[in-house]
């Protein structure tokens, strides 16, 4: 147990096991911390309703809210209490480290991390890289980290030119899946070809849509994520007859190995676990070639290089700055790419097995990797805490 003793404060916009993967992650940190002996207090912005109570039920979580504020984790002026908040702490003595989870959220921006210098600062950074290097520019007082926690070293490299401040590679905590599927057999007997999870705009759902007219003789089951509207949903299985609509899963493996593949052409990433959750559960991965999941999961995925070039640097900007025509003609011409590689592997036996052992074998090197770099994690708070 390296950090017995150390006092952690985890700071996070959101805090539910019922979230996206980000907010499970952070979980998971908090989590695997307390595995290693330290003293670990959460703070957040979520109003009690939005905790799964039966998922978090082994470390106290104090929320911070205020009922003039609808939606207060995106609120500026929770900025003030949040501040409020570490100044007491500060006076008490109650931190060794604090870790600041996903802070380009807008409620953080009204502190200087500068002024707490009695503990170590440590931004866990999952935002994609679109994202932190405009943070960057536009906020200059989140350059006062002790340590810079990233995903993956796309992350690293893509910020390069914003800041010098130390940075470490440090992947999800876990993967939801931690042991691989024991055989394939009877992958050709799931009920259905393909799986498409959080049917959220940035996670290509456009083209999704395009994809599945496409290949009729082919059948999708498409699974909300748990977050976002994602109302175009319960319309896809009365536009399509080959589309399922999922339940609600308790274990998402059953999804996985409902599957043969798994589609994944997400546009924004913070990281992407569904590569790894996927390929542990035997299906075949069909993935975008963007550079966060390239960097993620090098290997393993089937990975399709079919959407226009500015959407792998800033989606949101080409989103908004496309017209509607342009948008449904480049999805178009993405959905037919992605067809015919589909088809391509489907139709190469070698191809398939090919990928499914790749999978297989990065299943177990990750879980590794996350191990390694989470020893260097702990050895840096040991060395630097105060």
């Amino acid at each position: 147990m390296k950090l017995k003793g150390v006092r952690f404060l985890y700071v996070s916009r959101l805090w539910s096991s019922r979230m996206g993967g980000a907010e499970l992650e952070a979980h998971n940190f908090v989590l695997r911390l307390i595995a290693e002996g330290a003293d670990v207090e959460v703070v957040c912005f979520s109003p009690e309703d939005a905790i799964d109570s039966k998922s978090l039920p082994t470390y106290p979580i104090t929320r911070i809210t205020h009922p003039d504020f609808e939606y207060a984790w995106m609120d500026l002026r929770m900025g003030g209490l949040l501040h409020s908040f570490l100044l007491e702490g500060q006076k008490k003595d109650k931190w060794d480290v604090v870790i600041h989870f996903n802070d380009l959220g807008p409620s953080n921006f009204t502190y200087n991390f500068g002024e707490f210098t009695e503990w170590l600062n440590i931004g866990r950074i999952w935002d994609p890289p679109f994202q932190l290097n405009q943070g960057w520019k536009d906020w200059p007082w989140m350059l006062n980290y002790d340590m810079m926690l990233f995903p993956t070293q796309y992350h690293v490299s893509a910020t390069d030119n914003y800041n010098n401040e130390p940075k470490m590679v440090l992947p999800p905590a876990k993967t939801e899946v931690t042991e691989p599927i024991e055989s394939l057999e009877g992958w050709n007997d799931r009920p259905y070809d393909f799986g498409f999870v959080n049917a959220n705009t940035h996670k290509g759902l456009s083209m999704i849509i395009k994809l599945i007219g496409r290949m009729p003789d082919k059948t999708f089951l498409i699974k909300k994520g748990n977050y976002g509207t994602q109302y175009m949903v319960d319309y896809m299985d009365k536009w399509f007859d080959n589309v399922t609509i999922a339940g609600w899963y308790d274990d998402m493996n059953d999804y996985y190995r409902s599957c043969k593949s798994i589609l994944y052409p997400s546009l924004q990433e913070g990281f992407g676990m569904v590569s790894y959750e996927a390929m542990a559960n035997g299906c075949l991965t069909f993935a975008n070639a963007h550079p966060v999941m390239l960097s993620a999961c090098p290997t393993g995925p089937v990975y399709i290089d079919a959407y226009p070039e500015q959407t792998k640097m800033n989606w949101l900007r080409y989103h908004m700055n496309t017209s509607s025509e342009v948008h449904e003609q480049d999805m178009e011409l993405a959905a037919e790419l992605w067809e015919d590689e589909i088809r391509d592997v489907l139709n190469d036996p070698t191809r398939i097995d090919q990928h499914q052992s790749e999978g297989l074998e990065a299943i177990g090197a990750f879980n590794k990797h996350i191990d390694f770099c989470y020893e260097r994690f702990y050895d840096f708070i040991l060395a630097n805490y105060k």
